[in-house]
Order: C-alpha cells, then sequence, then structure tokens
C-alpha cells in the first residue's frame, strides 16, 4: 500500500468529501488503524482543534514544517516515546497546511495536482452551495443540479436530469458506456427538499432532506447495493439473483423487490426501518431479523434493537409533504422540522423535550403559521429570532 505524503492526504481529503472509490476506502480503512494517522484524522476533524491552529498559521513556514512533517512520520515507529511531544507540533502543521490546501499552495509543494479535488469538496461543504441539490461524481467533480446545470459528462453516461421534477434517472444507462470499473455517485439533498431518482436497475427512491445517498451509477456482480445518511422510501426492482442492499451507520438492510422506508439521521439517537410491502432482512451486529410489512425496526445507539408495529402512512408522510406523529417527543419533532424550515432550535426547559405530542403538520405553511398552530395547540411557547427556534414552558 502506498504511504506517500500526498497520496495519504489526497486520501483523507476525498473521505471528508465522501467521494472514495470501494478500494481507496478500504486503503483508508487500513491505514487509520495505525494510531498515528487515526489521531490525526480525528484531530483534524475537530472544529475546536482545527480553529485553534488557524490563528497560527502565519508563523509556519508551509514549506519546511511539510518537509518535517513527513520526515517526522516516516520515523515514528523508531521514536515512540516522543509520540506526545511531537503530535502538538505535528497537528498544528498539517491544520496549517490544510487550510493552505484551498489556495493551491501545497500542491507546489508536492508538485501533485490534486487542487480540484480540494476545491470540489470544500464547494459541496461550503455554505454557498448548503441550500444546493448536488451531486458528486467519481472524479470528485460537483455538479449543481438545483439550478439546472447542464452536465456533458452525465449526458455522456446516459444519466437524465429533470430539474422540473427534482428528479434524477440512471435508468437508461449503459455498462458498455463505463467500462469494467464500478463508478460511484454521491447525492446530497439539503434541508428542507426532497428528491427523487431512479437507479439502473429501475429501482425508485425518494430523498428526504438533509440526505445524502452513495450508489453505483450501474450495478455489477452478484448484490445491488447503496449507502445512506438520512430518510428515503425504497420502491426496489425484483431481481431474484440480485439482492439489493441498503447500508446505513449501524446496519444493512436486504430485499429483493419491496418498499420501505429508512431514516438513519446522524444526530438522531437511533436509526429505524419501516417495511410497507414485501418482506426485508435486517442486519444489524451480530442479528439478522425477517421483518413484515407494518413492521419498524429501531437500532438504537447502544446496539438495542426493538420490533414494534407502526402506523406506516405516518412514517411516510413526508412524501405527502406533510409531518404525522403519534405520540411523539417534542425533541424528535422538532428535528424533523428543523431539518425542513433549515433552523435550529434552543431548549429554554430542557425538561420539555420529554413531553409527548400527536397531530399532523403541513410542510407547505410557513414559520410564522406553525408558530401559531403549535403556541394554540400546545402549552409550549415558540418564537423565532435570527434563524433559530426559542422553545419554552408557557406560563401559567
Amino acid at each position: 500500500m502506498r504511504k506517500d505524503g500526498k497520496h495519504i492526504i489526497n486520501l483523507l481529503l476525498k473521505s471528508w468529501g465522501d467521494v472514495l472509490s470501494r478500494k481507496e476506502k478500504e486503503e483508508l480503512e487500513t491505514l487509520l488503524e495505525d494510531p498515528v494517522w487515526a489521531r490525526l484524522n480525528a484531530d483534524l476533524l475537530d472544529d475546536n482543534f482545527f480553529m485553534n491552529h488557524l490563528r497560527e498559521y502565519k508563523k509556519y513556514d508551509v514549506s519546511g514544517e511539510l518537509v518535517q512533517f513527513w520526515n517526522q512520520v516516516q520515523v515514528r515507529k523508531r521514536h515512540q516515546t516522543k509520540r506526545h511531544v511531537l503530535w502538538y507540533c505535528l497537528g498544528g502543521a498539517v491544520a496549517c497546511l490544510i487550510i493552505f490546501l484551498g489556495i493551491g499552495y501545497m500542491f507546489e509543494i508536492f508538485d501533485y495536482k490534486v487542487e480540484q479535488t480540494v476545491n470540489k469538496i470544500t464547494s459541496v461543504y461550503s455554505g454557498v452551495s448548503q441550500d444546493k441539490i448536488r451531486l458528486v461524481l467519481d472524479d470528485s467533480d460537483v455538479i449543481n443540479l438545483t439550478d439546472n446545470i447542464k452536465s456533458d459528462k452525465l449526458v455522456a453516461e446516459g444519466v437524465v436530469v429533470r430539474t422540473e421534477f427534482q428528479s434524477l434517472d440512471y435508468s437508461c444507462v449503459s455498462r458498455d458506456d463505463l467500462g469494467d470499473s464500478l463508478i460511484y455517485h454521491t447525492l446530497i439533498i439539503p434541508q428542507g427538499e426532497i428528491f427523487k431518482m431512479i437507479l439502473s436497475d429501475s429501482t425508485r427512491i425518494v430523498l428526504n432532506g438533509g440526505t445524502k445517498i452513495k450508489y453505483p451509477v450501474f450495478f455489477t456482480g452478484l448484490k445491488r447495493e447503496v449507502y445512506i445518511d438520512g430518510e428515503a422510501y425504497f420502491d426496489v426492482k425484483k431481481d431474484k439473483e440480485r439482492p439489493f442492499i441498503v447500508s446505513g451507520t449501524n446496519f444493512s438492510v436486504e430485499v429483493l423487490g419491496t418498499s420501505f422506508n429508512v431514516m438513519t439521521y446522524g444526530e438522531e439517537m437511533e436509526s429505524n426501518v419501516t417495511l410497507v410491502s414485501g418482506r426485508i432482512k435486517m442486519h444489524a451486529a451480530d442479528t439478522t431479523l425477517q421483518v413484515y410489512p407494518g413492521q419498524q425496526v429501531v437500532l438504537a445507539r447502544d446496539h438495542e434493537i426493538i420490533v414494534r408495529k407502526v402506523d406506516v402512512s405516518s412514517v411516510i408522510s413526508w412524501l405527502n409533504l406533510r409531518l404525522t406523529f403519534k405520540k411523539e417527543k417534542l425533541a424528535t419533532i422538532m428535528r424533523k422540522l428543523s431539518r425542513w424550515y433549515k433552523v435550529d432550535v434552543v431548549y429554554k426547559e430542557p425538561s420539555v423535550k420529554e413531553a409527548l405530542y400527536s397531530g399532523t403538520i403541513p410542510y407547505n405553511i410557513s414559520l410564522e403559521e406553525l408558530f401559531v398552530l403549535l403556541n394554540k395547540t400546545t402549552n409550549i411557547e415558540f418564537t423565532l429570532n435570527d434563524g433559530v427556534i426559542f422553545i419554552n414552558e408557557k406560563e401559567e
């Protein structure tokens, strides 16, 4: 496995943008088994660590620090006792070097053209484009689907973009146009949006706001697998020879042909899979479950698994642009609403989070109308200030 500095930096950058190929992902996972690299990656993903070093970047001779950094890392096995002493300096140097990536300084040092990758990954997560529906291609190119931007690459692959219908269609993609390699796309749906897509096998998916899904442009091999972070409704095309697999944070769903809803947002305390029709197999930890229509499998962060009967129409009510909830905690309801209205929530009294409520809220009402509705039907007071909803118990 290659371990030169330029290659490792590129792997880290691509991992942050979630645009690694399967082979690169396996390579990086092996690399991060080394505690030194694992800790470096964790620190650079820590906002506090990064910002603390931001103010220091002018103190560094970038070229000199870079060379020194890689030389020290290469001999780290011979200096185990110095690891803790060196770490702060190494981390600071790399934090500053990463800052310089945005202006291309580091690329001249490496003589390695990763500038396009960095810029494209940055654009995926930059504040300017957070409200856009974005498609990240296998080569890290990013396409803005919200503003009807046409792409010759998508046309060449046979992908149909219907901006007016908020949809992507891969059903006309031909294997002949792609060669032998497995090519992945990553679709990112911002909060407050719903998007539809058809995969190459004619499986249909509806994606809720705040969702990211990674999938092959064309399925090959003995299985059809996609990866999701967020919420989506799947209507899977039946194929007895190739099961369809949805992989989430701590579980996978295996089906042949059926419809189901997956909810696995990172900020939620639990993930769940709700079966609408057909049958599915749920794989989580060392457990495999057969799930039947009307059942929901709930996976908590402590790995507890619960199977329960649910009102399926309430679970998938978001498909019809409304939120239906039955005896749900206020905190859960507000997380769903915050994703749709793109606002943050602050509780002045933490105890109100546990209050249970039932009802239906249409997605097409304004925040002002929503507050009138909530203030009339609950004993909670809701106020909005600069994009933040403040929640407090009403005074008696």
